[in-house]
C-alpha cells in the first residue's frame, strides 16, 4: 500500500533544458520496482506444473528484461505431427509470468522409396459407394500424377438441381488418394410452354397468414412480371417499432412466387409535451440496489438538466482500494435517466508518510542502469519536485536522431517510471522533433490510421503493416495553431518488404492553415527488394519554411501496388550557423572563495566550462 500511495502522489515536473536539444517539457514520473528473473522453463504439450518444466540456463545477471534468450530443445523423442511449446518465467518466489505457447510441427522422417505409379481412378455422384465401387476412369502410362487426366461423367439419370462430383485415384500398391469433390448444377429440361400470366398478389406484416390469406394486391393487364406494381399498406393498427413487410404474387395456374420481405420502422406518435422537471438524483457505490433504492439528493429549481448538480457521497465505511460510484436522475413523472459511473480510489489512512525524492538522473539513447545515469542535483528533497530544471550535455552525441531519458528516486530507493523525449542533432545545432508529442487529434492520414500516423511521428513501434503506404497515401501532423514553426529538415525511414524493387516518390508538403498545401520537397529513388531493415532518409529543404502549422508526407508508387513502410518521421529546424554564447550576468556578483556563481545568458547550451582571461574558473 505504501507503493500505491507513492504512485498516486509522486509527481515530478521536469523542465528539461537540453545542452544540445533546446527543448523544455514538464512530465510526470511514477516510482516502480521491477524484480530480476530467477528462472525460465519450457515444456512440450502437457504442462507439468509451475517449476517442473525443463529449466533454461539464465545469464549470470538476468536483469528485469530478457528480450532475447536463446535455448535449444531436443525433439528426438517427439512423434511426427503438431505439438505445442510452452514457456514461462519467474521473478521471485511464486511470481510467475503467463505461459506463452507456440505451435510447432515435426515432419516425419523422409523416405527415399520411389512413389508408386497410378493404376486407376474412379468417380461417383452424390453418394459414395465405397472404395473401388465407383465408375472407373482409365489411367494409362503408369505415371505418379493424375493431373491432365480427362474423363466424361454421365449425367443421363441425374435429376435437375445441385449435385456433387467426387473423384479419387489408386496407386499400384492399392493405396487410395483423398477424395476431391466439386459442386455442379443440372438445369431442368427447357420448356417451350408460355409463361402463365400473373393473376394476383398479396402482402402481410410480420406473421405469415398462409398462401392466399394475405391482404390482396390487385394486378391487372395479364402480364408475367410484377415490376412496377404499386400498392398502399395500411399501418393504422401497427405498433411503433420495427416490422417486416412481405409480398408474393400468384400466376393464372395458381403457382406462387417466392415471398420477399422488407424491414421497416413505425415511429411513435409525436408528442409536443415539454420534458418533465427533474426531482432528484440517486447514487450508490459498487452494487446497484435497484431504482429508487439508492441514496437520494434532491434537485431544486424545477430544471430539466442536471448539469451542475452537486451532492456529497459518504465514504466512511468503504474499504481501501478501487470502487465505482454510480448515479442517475429521476423526473417528477418518476422516469429515470441512464445510470452513469465513475471509478475512484480510497486511500489507506494508516500508511506512513511519503518519502522525499532525493535523486534524479538522465541518459541518452541507451540505459546505463539504475543509478548510473548523469546526476541531476536536487537541492531540497521533497515529495513533489516542480520544475526541476536540468542541463543535459549532448555535445558528445553524433549527428542524427536521439532520445533523452529522465527518472527520479525516492529516499526508500524506489525509482520512478522513465520519461523520454526524441530530438535530433546536426553538427553544433540541435532541434526537437516538432511533430512529436502533439495531442492525439493532431495526427491524421489518408489510407493510414490516425494511431499509426501518431506512432510514425513519435518514433514508436508501428504494429505489422499499419505503416505501409500505397499509392498517394499520406501521413499528416498538426504542429499547433498557437506557435507556428520554422522548419528546415524532414527525416523518415523506409523499408521495402516486397519481392521486387520499388520506384517511389516522397513529397513533403506544408500548410499555414491545414487547408492549402504546398510541396516543398520532392524525393525520387528506388528501394531494393526484400529489405529486412529500414533505411534512414534526411531531406534538407531547399528553402527554410516559416510559419508552418501542418506537415504532410505523401508517397506515390507508380509501378508497385503492395506498398512500402514509412516510420520514424521527424520535423526539425537547424540554423545555418552555430550560435555564439553570450553572458548577460552573474549571480551573486561577488562572494568569498567557494561561492557558487550562476552564469546567465543566451546560447549556453553545451557549455561545460567558464574561463576568465584564459584562466579556467
Amino acid at each position: 500500500m505504501d507503493f500505491l500511495r507513492m504512485t498516486r502522489h509522486l509527481r515530478l515536473g521536469l523542465g528539461l533544458l537540453l545542452a544540445a536539444v533546446g527543448a523544455m517539457f514538464s512530465p510526470t514520473l511514477y516510482a516502480q520496482t521491477a524484480p530480476a528473473f530467477d528462472r525460465v522453463e519450457y515444456f512440450l504439450d502437457s504442462d507439468p506444473g509451475f517449476g517442473l518444466g525443463t529449466a533454461v540456463t539464465l545469464p549470470t545477471t538476468p536483469g528485469t528484461n530478457l528480450a532475447a534468450l536463446p535455448f535449444s530443445l531436443s525433439l528426438a523423442a517427439v512423434t511426427p505431427g503438431f505439438h505445442s511449446l510452452g514457456i514461462r518465467s519467474r521473478a521471485g518466489a511464486n511470481n510467475w509470468s503467463q505461459t506463452h505457447r507456440q505451435i510447432l510441427y515435426k515432419e516425419p522422417a523422409s523416405s527415399t522409396a520411389a512413389a508408386p505409379g497410378l493404376a486407376g481412378a474412379e468417380y461417383f455422384i452424390d453418394t459414395d459407394p465405397g472404395y473401388g465401387l465407383g465408375t472407373v476412369i482409365a489411367i494409362t502410362g503408369g505415371g505418379t500424377n493424375a493431373a491432365g487426366v480427362a474423363f466424361t461423367a454421365s449425367l443421363g439419370s441425374v435429376s435437375p438441381g445441385f449435385h456433387s462430383l467426387s473423384v479419387r485415384s489408386r496407386d499400384a500398391n492399392g493405396g487410395w488418394s483423398q477424395t476431391y469433390r466439386q459442386i455442379f448444377y443440372v438445369e431442368p429440361a427447357t420448356s417451350t410452354a408460355a409463361v402463365p400470366a400473373l393473376a394476383g398478389a398479396e402482402y402481410f406484416i410480420d406473421t405469415d397468414p398462409g398462401y392466399g390469406q394475405g391482404t390482396v394486391i390487385a394486378i391487372t393487364g395479364g402480364g408475367t412480371n410484377a415490376a412496377g406494381v404499386a400498392f398502399t399498406a395500411g399501418l393504422g393498427s401497427v405498433a411503433p417499432g420495427f416490422h417486416s413487410l412481405s409480398v408474393r404474387s400468384r400466376d393464372a395456374n395458381g403457382g406462387w412466387s417466392q415471398t420477399y420481405r422488407q424491414i421497416f420502422y413505425v415511429e411513435p406518435v409525436a408528442t409536443n409535451a415539454p420534458p418533465a422537471n427533474l426531482a432528484a438524483v440517486e447514487y450508490f457505490v459498487d452494487t446497484d440496489p435497484g431504482y429508487g433504492q439508492g441514496s437520494s439528493a434532491a434537485i431544486t429549481g424545477g430544471g430539466t438538466n442536471a448539469t451542475g448538480v452537486a451532492f456529497t457521497v459518504g465514504l466512511g465505511s468503504l474499504a481501501v482500494g478501487f470502487h465505482t460510484l454510480y448515479y442517475r436522475v429521476r423526473d417528477v413523472a418518476g422516469k429515470y435517466s441512464q445510470t452513469q459511473n465513475r471509478a475512484f480510489y480510497v486511500d489507506d489512512p494508516t500508511v506512513a508518510a511519503i518519502p522525499n525524492l532525493n535523486k534524479a538522473e538522465y541518459y541518452f539513447d541507451t540505459d546505463p542502469g539504475y543509478g548510473l545515469g548523469s546526476d541531476v542535483p536536487i537541492a531540497t528533497p521533497a515529495t513533489t519536485l516542480t520544475n526541476l530544471n536540468l542541463l543535459a550535455d549532448a555535445s558528445a552525441l553524433a549527428t542524427g536522431q536521439h532520445r533523452l531519458f529522465v527518472r527520479v528516486r525516492n529516499a526508500s530507493g524506489r525509482w520512478s517510471q522513465v520519461l523520454s523525449r526524441a530530438f535530433a542533432k546536426s553538427g553544433c545545432n540541435n532541434s526537437p522533433n516538432f511533430a512529436a508529442g502533439q495531442p492525439a487529434a493532431s495526427y491524421t492520414g489518408s489510407g493510414i490510421t490516425a494511431t499509426a500516423v501518431e506512432q510514425m511521428y513519435n518514433g514508436s513501434a508501428v504494429t505489422g503493416g499499419s505503416s505501409t503506404f500505397l499509392n498517394n497515401f499520406h501521413a499528416q501532423v498538426d504542429l499547433g495553431a498557437t506557435t507556428l514553426r520554422t522548419i528546415s529538415e524532414v527525416q523518415y525511414a523506409l523499408q521495402n518488404v516486397n519481392g521486387t524493387a520499388v520506384n517511389y516518390t516522397v513529397f513533403v508538403e506544408t500548410s499555414l492553415n491545414l487547408s492549402t498545401w504546398t510541396v516543398v520537397d520532392t524525393y525520387v529513388a528506388t528501394l531494393p527488394a526484400n529489405q529486412t531493415s529500414s533505411i534512414n532518409v534526411t531531406r534538407t529543404l531547399a528553402t527554410v519554411q516559416n510559419n508552418v502549422r501542418g506537415v504532410r508526407l505523401r508517397m506515390t508508387l507508380p509501378t508497385v501496388a503492395q506498398g512500402i513502410r514509412l516510420t520514424n518521421a521527424g520535423v526539425y529546424f537547424f540554423p545555418v550557423t552555430c550560435p555564439v554564447p553570450v553572458i548577460s550576468g552573474f549571480t551573486p556578483a561577488g562572494g568569498p572563495a567557494g561561492t557558487v556563481v550562476t552564469v546567465t545568458g543566451t546560447n549556453l547550451d553545451g557549455a561545460t566550462a567558464v574561463t576568465f582571461r584564459s584562466c579556467l574558473s
